[in-house]
């Protein structure tokens, strides 16, 4: 039978095999990460039975050693790695549509293909480095573009003879009504990868060109309400749409657009839209 030290050995051989089992998945996976090491070894241990089993892994100690060490060295490297990928990754997503991106985008679906993690030196670093530059004068550009358009639209409300009689907190509700304050501004942080990718969670790179697209037409609305306003019973009217082809076609529309004016001021302050 078997003597009370070798039963103890042999009820935590599945502890210990389920332990290196753990640590060998750990030390791979799907890529980028390099494959799963070969359990060939382990499964040889699991499958023999009783003081075959004890044998088994005395016999192979050294190989099993030398693959505990190799294995954890690894899952750390990966551990370590790890966070870089998915910040890679999430940078690529970001990038879409950007010019340049596209030649970048190989290169990490080649770090994916080849199972390159842990490659030395470090394949991701200058990629992450490339894809947040990239998308810092991206931002920066916009953030630019948002400035250029708000200041023209602020300058010609500031040249609006309505606008100037209004109070300033009915300014104000226009201004915000439109989202047009200055605390509406987007906050734009592009200090580090993370910072980029934590903007760009709030506001994605088409959703800015969206709203710096739209500033000229909000500002617009602000004026029409502003007349509106300081006239409460002028009118808007909505001008004849035309496409106009020839000087005939023009004169035409300009007697129309004469005729609906006409009877629109007879009635009081007109707003044309």
């Amino acid at each position: 039978g078997l003597t009370a030290k070798q039963g103890e050995e042999l009820s935590s051989v599945p502890q210990f095999v389920q332990n290196v089992t753990d640590l060998a998945n750990r030390a791979g996976g799907n890529a980028p990460k390099p494959k799963t090491p070969d359990l060939s070894l382990i499964d040889a241990i699991r499958r023999a039975s009783g003081n075959e089993q004890l044998l088994s892994i005395y016999n192979s100690r050294d190989e099993l050693t030398s693959s505990i060490n190799a294995w954890t060295h690894q899952a750390q490297e990966i551990d370590t790695r790890w966070p870089s990928w998915e910040t890679l990754r999430r940078l690529a997503e970001r990038a879409n549509g950007l010019t340049d991106a596209d030649v970048l985008r190989t290169q990490v679906q080649a770090i994916e293909d080849q199972r390159q993690l842990l490659a030395d030196p470090d394949p991701m670093k200058p990629l992450i480095a490339s894809f947040t530059q990239m998308l810092r004068d991206e931002l920066n550009r916009l953030v630019e573009a948002y400035k250029q358009q708000h200041d023209a639209g602020m300058a010609k409300l500031k040249a609006d003879d309505n606008w100037q009689k209004l109070q300033p907190e009915q300014r104000n509700r226009l201004l915000a009504e439109q989202k047009l304050t200055n605390s509406d501004m987007p906050e734009v942080r592009v200090g580090s990868s993370a910072e980029v990718l934590q903007t760009l969670q709030t506001l994605t790179l088409s959703a800015f060109e969206d709203r710096v697209k739209s500033l000229s037409s909000r500002f617009n609305e602000v004026q029409t309400q502003a007349a509106e306003m300081m006239e409460p019973t002028a009118k808007t009217i909505q001008l004849p749409s035309r496409t106009l082809k020839s000087e005939a076609d023009l004169e035409a529309w300009l007697e129309e657009a004469r005729t609906d004016l006409a009877a629109a001021l007879a009635q009081g302050p007109v707003i044309i839209r």
